[in-house]
Parts: C-alpha cells; structure tokens; sequence
C-alpha cells in the first residue's frame, strides 16, 4: 500500500509540474464575448439538423432498395434532361420587314429546250429598271435531254422535292435547326451529254441583282433590248418556233441559306406545243435567321427571302382567244412581313434549374415513399401482434425474420 500512495504522489507531483511548466495563453488570444455571439448567431442559421452519432439508426432492406430505385430515376431523368438542353428548337416570330435596303439577289439555274441565240433572260419592275446590262448571268449551249446516270439522280431529287413540299410545315423547323445548317437536297450539278456544245438547248445560270419592289423575271424569245425606254426582246422574223420545255435546277431570292426551301427546285415541264406559257405567280417573304452555338457562325444574323409560287401554263392560241408570248415569266412580289427563325435553345439558368429540381424533388419523394413503407410496416407488424400471431416479422440488417412473441 505504500508504493501505490508513494507512486500516486510522484504521479501527481508531475502532472503540477508539467502544468506549472505550460505556458498561460496571452490574454488577446482569448475569446472576446463579441466574437461568440456573432458565432452563436450564425449557428442559429444552420437549418440542417445534426443527430448525435448514438441516435442514428442503421440502414434497412427497404430503405437499401428504395435508394436505388432513387438513384436510378435521378439518373434517367438527368440524362433526359441533358439531352433536352442539348436539342436544337427552332421559333418562329412575324413582324413587320424593318430593312430598307434597296436590292435583293435572284439566283437562277434552269435549261431551256431551244438555243441560247433564239432566247434571252431578263428582269423588268414596276419602277421600269431594267437588269440585263448588269446581271451575272452564263448562257451555256447544251441538250434537254439527261444521260441515264443524271436523269436517275435527278427523279431521286425530284422525289425528295416533292416530299417535302407536302410537309413543308413539319420540316421547316427541323431543316433550320439542323447543327450544321446544311441543305437535305444538295448543290449537285447534273450535265447532259453535250454540256458546252452547240446544241438545241440553253443552260442559263447566274443571278440578278434587282430592286426590292415587285418584278417579273422573263426568259422568252429574243434578246432584251431598250428603244427609247421600252422594254422589248428582239427576234429575227424567219426564226423557227420555240419550245419553252424546261427544268429548274435551282431559283431562289437572296443570299443562300441551307436548310431553306425552294418550292420550284427540281421542277420540270415538257411540252409538245412550240408556243406555251409559263407563268409563275411568287409571293417572297423576308427571312432573318438567328444562329447561336458554338460553330464559326454563331450569333450571326443572315437575312435572305422564302417564297411560295402558284404556276399556270397555257397554249397561245391567237385563233381561240388565248393571247400572250411564249416563253417562261416569273411575276414576284414582296411581302411587307418577314419572318424571323431563332435557335431558341434551353438557357443554361434554366437547364440548372431543371437539375437542381429534379434532384430535389427526387430525394424528397424517396423520402415521402420510404416513411410511408416503414409506417406501413409497423402497422402490419402491429395488427399480427394484436391477433396473437404466434410469428411476427421482425426488419434486422441481415433481412426479415420470423420470431415468437414470447422470445
């Protein structure tokens, strides 16, 4: 007993000392009361509550399967939300056209079923101007008829042409919000047998660059010529009739815009009568585009012009009453409207949210079902007991189990 009170003794001799020894803190390290209060105030915003670790219940069965059927929904509904963020949507907006820019581009590309010296192309507007002396268009010499390569190539184009006139609705949103803006027809160029020789044909292709007023674009027979203001198309008396047989490859107002639609791309008529008329009736409407992405493009705005065309061809036919000129006329006019096509994609606040939404909503649904289980099953567990059952289930962490109520 005397070395234990002896051992004691040391022991708490060097405990003094070593306390003794220590260092007091100064006395502006110490807390001021300031200080703890701004602490407790800010703990006071703490609204996550915290349980001790002695009052935290351990994982069940139920609660195991329900989050991973959480998860597993969290995950599905993430990725179709991100795939959502990433979709292109299109929107469409009219108004009134505010650009008052005086010219505009008529891009042609047809073939004609008579020589390019019998026929001449030219453009005539209201206000009287007119634009052979300065358009940019090539007379090439060459035949009506396609190779079987070309003609094949083209009734596919034409086909497609087709189909998408009759949904041109349900495509329009889809071509202009393509990634790439690119044209579903392409730019292909399809030559006859003869492309550059004299032949009894005539490719004429090039643009026009007129006034933004209502016109008529006109290929008939003749070359355009002015006398003193008037508009006229010379022609030698003894030329034989023509034949306005023809196939558009390509007629469009303004810049070129992929993923536009063309209504008399890939159109053609054939015609036995030397004297037909072809008439086509355009309403053009301008167009703003709005691109937003990441391409070399983005945030650009091109301005071009859509159009629909109503057609009627007859025969001249002096005799019977049906007066005019043979020859190909394409009356167009402006619409004082435009449209305007933006790449309305989802935001990126938004898409956040979204996210943030769904995680949350996710959680506390999981959470609503897994209380709603537990409180399902202590009712169960309840009324067996309540009715003498002599084995009542029992939740461990191991699974279920079966016991008596005596055990």
């Amino acid at each position: 007993m005397s070395n234990i009170s002896i051992n004691s003794q040391s022991a708490q001799s060097d405990t003094e000392l070593r306390h003794r020894n220590v260092p007091s803190a100064p006395e502006s390290a110490a807390k001021s009361p300031v200080s703890e209060e701004m602490v407790k105030a800010v703990r006071k915003l703490d609204v996550f509550t915290k349980l001790p670790e002695d009052c935290r219940s351990s994982g069940t069965a139920s609660g195991a399967g329900i989050t991973l059927v959480t998860f597993l929904l969290m995950f599905l509904l993430v990725c179709v939300e991100v795939n959502n963020y990433m979709e292109r949507r299109v929107q469409f907006a009219y108004g009134v056209d505010p650009d008052h820019s005086a010219e505009m581009l008529i891009n042609v590309d047809l073939v004609v079923a008579s020589p390019c010296v019998s026929i001449g192309m030219d453009v005539l507007d209201i206000t009287g101007t007119e634009t052979h002396g300065t358009s940019e268009l090539e007379e090439i010499p060459t035949d009506f008829e396609l190779d079987e390569s070309s003609r094949n190539r083209f009734s596919i184009r034409q086909h497609m042409q087709e189909a998408i006139r009759q949904h041109h609705h349900a495509l329009q949103s889809d071509l202009f919000a393509d990634k790439g803006w690119l044209n579903v027809l392409g730019s292909e160029q399809f030559q006859s047998p003869n492309e550059r020789k004299a032949a009894s044909a005539c490719r004429l292709r090039g643009r026009f660059r007129v006034n933004k007023v209502a016109g008529n674009l006109h290929l008939t027979g003749g070359k355009p010529v002015n006398f003193g203001g008037t508009h006229a198309h010379f022609q030698a008396s003894h030329a034989t009739a023509l034949n306005f047989s023809h196939r558009i490859y390509h007629l469009s107002f303004g810049e070129d815009v992929p993923g536009r639609i063309n209504p008399l791309d890939y159109e053609e008529k054939v015609t036995q009568h030397a004297s037909t008329n072809y008439q086509y009736f355009v309403q053009v409407v301008p167009t703003e585009l709005h691109r937003r992405g990441l391409s070399a493009a983005a945030g650009a705005t091109v301005r071009s012009f859509q159009y629909a065309v109503q057609e009627l061809d007859r025969v001249i036919d002096h005799g019977r009453g049906s007066h005019g000129l043979p020859g190909l006329f394409f009356k167009y006019e402006v619409s004082p409207l435009q449209v305007v096509v933006k790449d309305a994609g989802l935001p990126l606040s938004s898409f956040l949210t979204n996210l943030a939404a769904i995680t949350g909503g996710v959680f506390a649904c999981s959470a609503l079902l897994c209380y709603l289980v537990n409180a399902a099953w202590d009712r169960l567990c309840r009324a067996m007991a309540g009715r003498g059952s002599s084995h009542l289930p029992v939740v461990t962490d191991a699974g279920i189990r079966y016991a008596s109520p005596l055990s």
